[in-house]
């Protein structure tokens, strides 16, 4: 059996030559057919020594003298932890961005600031301890990972192949 990973960033090929798709979409943008893979929730995520010394992050008005870092296309992130965490985002005036949301925890990792980002995608960081979760709270996400069969999706060793990912799928948030 050969199975075949493509990858897109920012694009919607109107030639599906997948036999399965998986993308991440907003709630009012859903892939036809596309099957929810897990419910994703938003994590604020920094490196573990921003939660130590004197300027700590230790209560969520201290996020607000944070570097917000946020990915293009995702800055709503930001706002939907700001309201679960009770504080005004508008408050925030040090922001950085990128296009990437891989180079976005990379820059948390590295202390250059805040993250808010999915849980699914955060879980790396988080289990190898480069990022820390400052407190508890996680917000509902209006974007999540889809899976959609190709036009041209057929036979038994594909059916196996996207079974097995739906089985995967509910071990990804605990």
């Amino acid at each position: 059996m050969e199975i075949l990973l493509h990858g897109t960033i920012w694009e919607d090929s109107t030639e599906q030559i997948a036999d399965i798709l998986i993308s991440i979409r907003r709630f009012d943008n859903l892939p036809s057919q596309g099957l929810q893979l897990w419910n994703d929730r938003l994590v604020l995520l920094c490196a573990p020594q921003l939660v130590h010394g004197q300027s700590a992050i230790r209560a969520p008005e201290d996020v607000l003298k944070s570097n917000w870092i946020a990915v293009h296309g995702r800055q709503e992130f930001w706002q939907g932890m700001a309201d679960a965490l009770g504080i005004d985002a508008s408050a925030n005036d040090k922001r950085l961005s990128t296009n990437s949301t891989d180079i976005a925890l990379e820059m948390a990792a590295s202390g250059a600031g805040c993250i808010v980002t999915t849980q699914s995608l955060a879980r790396t960081y988080v289990d190898r301890g480069l990022l820390v979760e400052p407190f508890q709270t996680r917000a509902k996400s209006a974007w999540n990972y889809y899976l959609a069969e190709g036009q041209a999706s057929k036979g038994t060793t594909v059916a196996k192949v996207r079974d097995w990912i739906v089985a995967e799928a509910q071990t990804v948030i605990g």
